[in-house]
C-alpha cells in the first residue's frame, strides 16, 4: 500500500523521550503567559496511485485560525470529494474527506491548566466496480495544530490521547509533541486505542505540535472507507500539586499540601476526633508514618516526611468507638 505517512507510521505505538530536570527556579516570564502564534488546521485530498487514471482534488491551507489560552474554542473545518476515472468511463472511484479540528486551552499561569484538542476524520475510496478497476484511488485526512507557551516555573505534563474510529488500524493515527530547550516529550497513537504519558517541563518556552491522520484505499476493500475521532488532554500541574482528598473520613482527617522545601506534608486532624476515634493509623505510600491513640488524638495536626523527588501518598484508617472504620487518601505529584 501506499501510505503518505509511511515514516510516522513506522513509529512504534508509543514512545518518550524525555530528559528530567531537578529544580524549581523561576525563569524570567510575561506574567500572562499565552500561546504564541498557535494555530489550526484541517485539510484532505484524493488521488489516483495509477498513470491511466485521472482525477484529484482537495488542498491544504496554513492561514488558519489562531488559539491561545483564553478558555475560547476555536474550530476549523474542511471538506472535499469528487471523482478518479479509470481507462474506460464506467471505472469510477468516487472519493470524499472530511475533517474538523477543534481547540481550547485555560490560562496557562503558575498553576493547573488544560489544553485539550478533538479531531474528527473521515475518509472513502470506493470504486463503482471493485472487481475489475485498475485504479487505486487514495485519499487523505489530517489534522494539526502547533504553538508555544511559556511556563514560569517547572511543570508536569501529563498527554493523553484517546482514538476510536473505524477502518483498517494502521491506515489511522496521531502523534503529539512538547519541545524545550532541554527536553522532548513524545507519544504516538497508531490505531484506535489510548495511550497517556507524564514528562517533566523546564520552566520557560514549551513548544507544541500536533497531528492526527486518517486514509483509504480504494484497490483494498477492507481499507476502502475510515474514520477517526480523536481526544487529546495535556493536563500542566506544579510540582507537588495534590489530588482531591478522598475517603469516607475527611471530616476527621485531611491531608494538606506538599511543602516541596521541606519535603513534608501536614495532617490536619479534627477536633472531634478526639471525643470520636478509637485510633488513627497514617500511612506514606504504603508504609506506616504515625498511630494516634488516646489523648494523642488531641493532636491538632502531624508533619510526614514525604521525600521531594518522588510521588506520594497519604493515607489514613480511623477506627471510630463504635467500631466503624473510615479511610481518607490523597496523592502528590513529585517535586523535581
Amino acid at each position: 500500500m501506499n501510505h503518505p505517512h509511511l515514516v510516522r507510521r513506522g513509529l512504534a505505538a508509543l514512545c518518550l523521550s524525555a530528559l528530567v530536570l531537578s529544580g524549581t527556579a523561576l525563569v524570567p516570564a510575561p506574567a500572562r503567559a499565552a500561546a504564541a502564534e498557535g494555530r489550526l488546521s484541517s485539510s484532505g485530498s484524493y488521488r489516483d496511485s495509477n498513470s491511466g487514471c485521472t482525477g484529484s482534488g482537495g488542498s491544504q491551507t496554513f492561514d488558519t485560525p489562531t488559539w491561545a489560552d483564553n478558555g475560547k474554542t476555536v474550530r476549523d473545518s474542511y471538506a472535499v470529494a469528487g471523482k478518479i476515472t479509470g481507462p474506460t468511463p464506467t471505472d469510477v472511484t468516487n472519493a470524499s474527506v472530511k475533517a474538523a479540528t477543534a481547540v481550547v486551552a485555560t490560562p496557562i499561569r503558575t498553576g493547573p491548566a488544560t489544553i485539550t484538542v478533538t479531531s474528527s476524520l473521515a475518509a472513502s475510496a470506493i470504486p463503482v466496480l471493485p472487481a475489475t478497476t485498475a485504479c487505486n484511488g487514495l485519499a487523505d485526512a489530517d489534522s494539526n495544530l502547533d504553538g508555544s507557551f511559556a511556563l514560569a516555573r517547572p511543570m508536569w505534563a501529563t498527554i493523553t490521547l484517546v482514538a476510536t474510529g473505524s477502518g483498517a488500524h494502521g491506515d489511522m493515527g496521531a502523534d503529539v509533541r512538547l519541545d524545550t530547550a532541554e527536553s522532548e516529550t513524545r507519544l504516538v497513537r497508531t490505531g484506535r486505542g489510548t495511550a497517556t504519558i507524564t514528562a517533566f517541563l523546564p520552566a520557560g518556552t514549551v513548544d507544541l505540535d500536533y497531528e492526527a491522520w486518517l486514509s483509504a484505499q480504494g484497490s483494498e476493500p477492507g481499507h476502502r472507507v475510515s474514520s477517526l475521532d480523536v481526544r487529546l488532554v495535556i493536563a500542566l500541574r506544579p510540582l507537588g500539586d495534590a489530588s482531591p482528598v478522598t475517603g469516607t473520613g475527611r471530616s476527621y482527617v485531611a491531608p494538606g499540601a506538599r511543602s516541596c522545601p521541606a519535603g513534608t506534608v501536614t495532617v490536619g486532624i479534627a477536633k472531634k476526633a478526639a471525643k470520636r476515634a478509637q485510633r488513627i493509623q497514617v500511612s506514606v505510600n504504603g508504609r506506616p508514618a504515625a498511630t494516634l491513640r488516646g489523648q494523642q488524638l488531641r493532636k491538632r495536626s502531624l508533619v510526614l516526611r514525604a521525600p521531594a523527588a518522588s510521588s506520594a501518598t497519604v493515607a489514613a484508617r480511623i477506627t471510630l468507638k463504635d467500631g466503624k472504620r473510615l479511610t481518607v487518601s490523597r496523592s502528590y505529584l513529585p517535586c523535581s
